[in-house]
């Protein structure tokens, strides 16, 4: 059976810093200064463990020229493991000057819009040719590097990779046609903003048949992840910690990534005076790392917040200075009056968790009282 088999990816971005982690610990920190290029490290691992015939960088490996050389003289030594195995490397430059610096770090170099011609060679392995995207090559297979199909016969077997921050959302799918076109997106992710699983694609062509089938793999070492969860009535923040350990999926114990999860509630808070002030922000979250032991289950909430749906319910004798701290801090918008107490939207309580400036202001009306 005559196939193709490689590993798909979009960008390296090595000159670019995980972000998004103020506030966290030294272990975390350390973790994301070697992020980006550990995540590379895992591409070049699950290449080989893929037995791909070659693996295709289809987006740049930085997000600038500046340090290119540098970047290259490591790629150099990461690659060679692949060297070893016969298994080859294409890389899109963006610019002269990265298309300069890889040229002895790569066996194929392919600027933007470009075409890959692939076939077998008689005396066994696979045989790539770069061309412009004016040009057809000769060959049965063909890569298309960007949105455009390029210069492709309809007869031939076009792959599209068109890079892009963001994996295509149903890359696990087949191409049935004779025609596949995929984003990989980053080998990692480097802020809060791309909260989705990072890696490649490995995608095998059957060139008899013209069938294509990607297959999702993670090279990623953090996660960033959002997630919003509705819970029943709370009272307690060890209430609410339960809750959270029993519904969110970001707490997959199976995962070998270090996930970094803001949590975005939707409740109906019920509570004192006194109570209200161990849902504070600092204390919420202080909390919350001591339950998953610091991050050494791989877990590091960065944030809270209440939904503009969720409730607060403060119950007890708050008397009438409070109802009217209380509609200044929502602006004047409150639910109708509870008989128990009084309700208030959460949102505009807190950006994260409940705000220390409502946790103090409340604070005085306790002692006062």
């Amino acid at each position: 059976m005559a196939t193709v088999r490689f590993v798909h990816s979009d960008f390296l971005r090595l000159d670019t810093p995980i972000g998004g982690l103020a506030g966290s610990p030294d272990w975390l920190r350390r973790l994301a200064t070697g992020g980006v290029r550990q995540a590379v490290k895992n591409l070049i691992q699950t290449t080989i463990a893929q037995r791909a015939d070659f693996l295709l960088i289809a987006g740049s490996v930085a997000e600038s020229d500046e340090d290119i050389e540098a970047i290259c003289r490591w790629l150099a030594e990461q690659f060679e493991p692949l060297r070893r195995r016969g298994i080859k490397i294409v890389v899109a430059a963006d610019s002269q000057a990265s298309a300069v610096a890889l040229q002895n770090v790569c066996d194929v170099i392919v600027r933007p819009g470009g075409i890959i011609g692939v076939q077998h060679e008689h005396g066994g392995g696979i045989g790539l040719q770069s061309v412009a995207a004016t040009t057809a090559p000769d060959t049965s297979f063909t890569i298309a590097i960007g949105n455009d199909r390029g210069c492709s016969p309809p007869n031939r077997i076009v792959y599209q990779a068109a890079p892009s921050i963001s994996r295509t959302a149903d890359s696990d799918r087949p191409g049935t046609d004779g025609s596949l076109k995929l984003s990989a997106g980053p080998v990692q992710s480097v802020s809060p903003q791309e909260s989705s699983d990072c890696g490649c694609l490995l995608i095998e062509v059957d060139l008899a048949t013209r069938e294509m089938q990607a297959s999702f793999l993670a090279t990623d070492v953090i996660r960033f992840a959002t997630e919003c969860l509705v819970f029943p009535d709370i009272s307690t923040v060890d209430e609410l910690i339960a809750e959270i350990s029993r519904t969110s999926q970001s707490l997959d114990r199976r995962s070998t990534r270090t996930v970094i999860v803001d949590w975005l509630f939707q409740t109906r808070l019920t509570t004192d005076v006194q109570g209200l002030l161990f849902f504070s922000e600092s204390n919420l979250l202080t909390r919350l790392r001591q339950y998953l032991q610091g991050g050494h289950r791989g877990f590091w909430p960065r944030c809270i917040r209440f939904s503009e749906k969720s409730e607060l319910h403060l119950t007890g004798p708050q008397g009438l200075a409070v109802e009217q701290y209380m509609d200044v801090v929502c602006e004047g918008r409150s639910s109708p009056e509870d008989p128990a107490g009084s309700v208030r939207g959460l949102s505009s309580l807190a950006g994260s968790g409940v705000s220390q400036e409502l946790v103090a202001g409340l604070s005085l009306f306790r002692r006062a009282a």
